[in-house]
């Protein structure tokens, strides 16, 4: 007689070990079966779903972010590489307003940083169009 159905998925005690330790994707990726295929396993075994946990997430985001209001949120932004609306949203809800005169200033320093050449002896090399706006800029 022959089994109708689906074919059983083994799972070796390798991938059994790491129920409820990673995402089921993981498991699913190891064995070659679907997602769903691991979650209903894993139920049947009353393992809870892996959760992240909070240390495992770092948020390029730093708490106090010194430049929050001192560049522009775009350019912060794109310094830290997330959305300017994460920006905006982590500096308003620490009351700081959108920066005034040294927005223009700070984001010539984050161009400095993005364009410049430390040299040898420790000075930074910048590009002479950077240098022009920043004299510019402090009056010089």
């Amino acid at each position: 007689m022959v089994k109708r159905g689906r074919p059983t998925t083994v799972f070796p005690p390798e991938a059994l070990a790491l129920f409820g330790k990673v995402p089921d994707a993981v498991i699913a990726g190891m064995v070659g079966c679907h997602t769903m295929t691991v979650a209903a396993r894993r139920r049947s075994m009353n393992i809870p779903s892996f959760t992240k946990g909070p240390e495992l997430y770092v948020s390029p985001l730093r708490k106090e972010d010194p430049l929050l209001g001192v560049v522009s949120d775009a350019d912060l932004a794109r310094a830290r590489g997330v959305s300017r609306q994460a920006i905006t949203a982590r500096r308003t809800a620490r009351g700081i307003k959108a920066g005034g005169d040294g927005v223009v200033l700070g984001s010539l320093l984050l161009e400095v940083h993005d364009k410049g050449e430390v040299m040898g002896d420790g000075r930074v090399s910048i590009p002479a169009d950077l240098y022009e706006r920043i004299g510019d800029l402090l009056g010089g």
